[in-house]
């Protein structure tokens, strides 16, 4: 388990085994989480619903290399839906590597039901990643505009099947070296 986290950290940080990452150097990445998410409806307007809930999942990081790595995630969501043809959704992510290193994240979108873009912002971390900062434009795939209708008054329900994708992620950690 440990040399899983110490690997994670590694390809996350996208450190390069020959050289030396300094508080200066911006690195980037792409990732996507791949969640489930559980909450309630309700009805707030007369063509307007929203969920409450958490969305829990595991973010895939793509390195230059090809390899894929994880981080469990678990954020708050609150999804609004105008009629059929607006959403927005905001929240905030602990993303958790190992035992002492976590990253914490806020997100906002807004769009059409079933694809809704905005920006995923990093903002303080633990461990490896104490000072962390970055930010990444992000697109939010989900499925609730087609289940909302049939859930309302369900005191809890359950949404698979939704992703985050995190396209270019700049990030920056203080003095972090190899």
């Amino acid at each position: 388990m440990a040399t899983l986290a110490r690997s994670l950290i590694v390809v996350l940080l996208g450190v390069s085994f020959s050289g030396l990452v300094t508080a200066e150097q911006t690195r980037s990445l792409k990732a996507v989480v791949s969640w489930t998410a559980s909450g309630r409806i309700t009805q707030i307007g007369i063509n307007t619903t929203e969920f409450l809930g958490t969305l829990k999942g595991i973010m895939y990081i793509e390195t230059a290399e090809g390899r894929l790595n994880e981080a469990f995630t678990e954020c708050t969501v609150k999804q609004t839906l105008k009629g059929e043809s607006e959403t927005s959704l905001s929240g905030n992510c602990g993303i958790v590597i190992s035992g002492e290193d976590s990253i914490y994240a806020t997100y906002r979108c807004a769009g059409q039901p079933g694809a809704c873009s905005g920006q995923f912002k990093l903002t303080e971390g633990t461990g490896t990643f104490k000072g962390i900062s970055g930010e990444s434009p992000m697109t939010v795939r989900s499925p609730l505009r087609y289940l909302a209708p049939g859930l309302l008054g369900q005191e809890t329900i359950t949404i698979s099947h939704g992703v985050i994708i995190l396209n270019d992620l700049s990030y920056s950690v203080p003095g972090v070296s190899r």
